[in-house]
């Protein structure tokens, strides 16, 4: 399913979560409005006792930095895997996608098999 950002509510993320659908919700033109996106999937997630996992696609590419900065490259794999332990295991991935300017809300199998 496909929705321009101007036409995403509360309304249209709530009706995709409680649908139970395997299919992603995909968010498109969020040039300047990546973060409104990302705050609604995550409100209406969390609003329905679910959890995510917000990332940023190419997120590793920071990680390259520390081939040549190593305090850099340290922090940045500290940082990803604190956010990994701290969103385990979550009913949706919410993929923030700058190249492209879209959000991408895909259900995880936890979601699919219901399990709380």
């Amino acid at each position: 399913m496909r929705v321009k950002i101007n036409d995403l509510t509360d309304k249209v993320l709530k009706r995709y979560v409680e649908a139970k659908t395997g299919a992603p919700l995909v968010v498109v033109g969020c040039r300047d409005r990546m973060s409104d996106a990302v705050g609604l999937a995550e409100a209406a997630i969390e609003e329905s006792g679910l959890s995510c996992r917000v990332i940023t696609k190419n997120r590793s590419a920071g990680l390259l930095v520390g081939l040549v900065k190593l305090p850099w490259g340290i922090a940045v794999a500290a940082a990803m895997l604190a956010h990994v332990i701290t969103t385990y295991n979550p009913h949706y991935i919410v993929v923030k996608n700058y190249a492209r300017h879209i959000v991408r809300i895909e259900p995880t199998d936890r979601r699919m098999e219901g399990d709380d």
